[in-house]
């Protein structure tokens, strides 16, 4: 019997390191890459190569395809034992998997089991995420089947994971908060929490007058893009992990033809996550520019010389916008990726939701939830595609809304209202209750970007 270590927790554990090594052996012996684990609730390892197999531990599994490693590899799969604490992980969920250090060609299917929820759980709102450092993050494009009582992922990394209940009757929506919390002041930081603004936690600090003004999180959301100037040598764009950890310069450094220090900014990310569009004035006034999501074939797109720009995004279609200022005209613009002839925006709610500061959809195409002026303030409306229909969801009378965001499960919306010179953050449901101020005691808060 070749053990290693994996994963299957029976219980909402405090906070810790990795999972213990189990010792404990499961019945029975498999051959290398045949077979399947005795479905105990030991932990259970055996030894596969080229040809796959898969390997359980109670109703937990873990399939792995044919070619996903190249020689015979030991895998074990078990119940966790350590782990962050997070009130939203589904207790007897937490499983393990470990691949005696080979490498995985291929992802593997991890798939797991649960039985019984909790009386406030929302069923259709569970998800797999996995450790990474002392957080939890979630695995893009788990799938739920309700009908089995199953969670499944293809992972391609040995650790931990779990079934977290994103959620609940008496909770908000599931989702991870991005701001800047202290303007250009001493207090600047980039930093993050949940929904309902708890788990708050600085991501970045600052000095007075050096300062992030932009960023995003990755569509997986394991990455943060943002800029970042020190208040000497213009905004240079970096990435890091979205725990903080490893930041590391994109771009920066060039200078104008005046020999003064360039500005790279704004940084956006396609919808695949694979190319970064940002605005850069190494030329001498402000363009866009692409790069790879690591910093590589730094790319000039437009040649508009005369412009001040001040949003970038992605169109649904996949195409660079660009708000800019041209001889004093305010407009949204569009050049294709590889660059090309720059032209106007396809002006659609749902095209424009995707790169407008003031409006955004929900995942479901159905309703749009917008800034919108009646008498001497700004409030927060929802209007449904196609129809007169709109609903009033604040009565805040802000001087400006921005940055509207829908949780994934489109049932509440976050977002940026300034209110006496000072911005702060809210949460509200869709239907205009609940609304809640996240931030009062602690701006001005910025609103960056929700995951």
């Amino acid at each position: 019997m070749y053990m290693n270590k994996i994963v299957v927790a029976l219980g909402l554990l405090a906070f810790g390191g990795l999972p213990a090594v189990l010792t404990g052996c499961g019945s029975g012996t498999l051959s290398p890459g045949s077979g399947t684990g005795t479905g105990t609730t030991q932990s259970e390892s055996s030894v596969f190569g080229p040809s796959g197999g898969s390997l359980a531990s109670g109703t937990t599994t873990l399939s792995i395809p044919a070619n996903a490693v190249n020689a015979l590899s030991s895998f074990t799969i078990g119940p966790a034992t350590s782990y962050p604490s997070d009130s939203r992980l589904l207790a007897g969920s937490a499983y393990y998997f470990d691949t005696g250090g080979a490498y995985l060609l291929q992802p593997v299917t991890l798939t797991i089991s649960y039985s019984t929820l909790p009386t406030t759980a929302v069923a259709s709102s569970l998800v797999m995420y996995t450790v990474a450092g002392t957080t939890w993050k979630a695995v893009s494009g788990s799938t739920l089947n309700t009908t089995t009582k199953t969670v499944s992922a293809s992972v391609q990394s040995a650790g931990t994971y779990a079934i977290f209940i994103t959620q609940s009757t008496t909770s908000v929506s599931s989702g991870t908060i991005l701001l800047n919390r202290g303007a250009s002041s001493a207090s600047n930081a980039l930093a993050a929490m949940y929904t309902d603004g708890s788990s708050y936690h600085t991501l970045l600090t600052s000095t007075s007058n050096s300062y992030v003004s932009n960023a995003h999180f990755s569509p997986a959301g394991a990455t943060i893009f943002y800029d970042h100037t020190d208040g000497v040598h213009g905004f240079y764009i970096y990435s890091m992990n979205s725990d903080g950890t490893s930041p590391t310069l994109l771009t920066g450094g060039q200078t104008k033809p005046d020999s003064t220090y360039a500005n790279s900014y704004l940084p956006a990310v396609s919808a695949d996550g694979t190319t970064i569009a940002f605005v850069s004035d190494r030329t001498g006034t402000p363009e866009i520019f692409t790069m790879t999501s690591t910093g590589g074939t730094v790319t000039q797109r437009t040649s508009i010389v005369d412009t001040a720009i001040t949003s970038v995004g992605f169109t649904k279609g996949g195409a660079i916008a660009f708000n800019a200022f041209v001889n004093g005209i305010s407009a949204w613009y569009q050049v294709p990726v590889a660059g090309g002839v720059v032209s106007a925006v396809n002006y659609t709610p749902i095209n424009m939701s995707t790169i407008a500061p003031w409006s955004a959809y929900n995942s479901a195409g159905t309703l749009i939830a917008a800034s919108y002026q009646v008498g001497t303030g700004y409030d927060l409306y929802t209007f449904v595609p196609g129809t007169t229909t709109k609903t009033r969801l604040t009565t805040l009378a802000a001087s400006a809304i921005v940055s509207p965001r829908f949780t994934s499960d489109g049932l509440k919306i976050v977002f940026q209202a300034t209110i006496n010179g000072a911005g702060s953050i809210f949460v509200v449901n869709n239907d205009g209750s609940g609304l809640t101020n996240l931030t009062s005691t602690n701006g001005p808060d910025a609103m960056l970007d929700l995951h």
